[in-house]
């Protein structure tokens, strides 16, 4: 059963796609927990431009939410 999200954030594309790796790539989602190299057990969109396109497969606009982090300041130090 899939369970889709959106994430934000800076550089979100290439943070989340470092955390997926490759299917053999130790210490990532895919090295780590993936059975078999064709069956991916997480999808992580590769650009922004196909990540707003996959995001409407899942979501219509009006689900998506706005929101600030509390935290964004001291993760970002902006």
């Amino acid at each position: 059963c899939p369970v889709p999200q959106v994430w934000e954030g800076y550089n979100a594309v290439r943070c989340v796609r470092a955390m997926v790796g490759d299917s053999g790539a130790v210490g990532t989602i895919r090295g780590d927990l993936s059975v078999h190299i064709t069956r991916n057990l997480v999808h992580a969109s590769d650009s922004v431009e196909t990540a707003q396109r996959e995001i409407g497969f899942w979501f219509p606009r009006d689900e998506l939410v706005a929101w600030d982090s509390r935290d964004r300041d001291n993760i970002y130090g902006l």
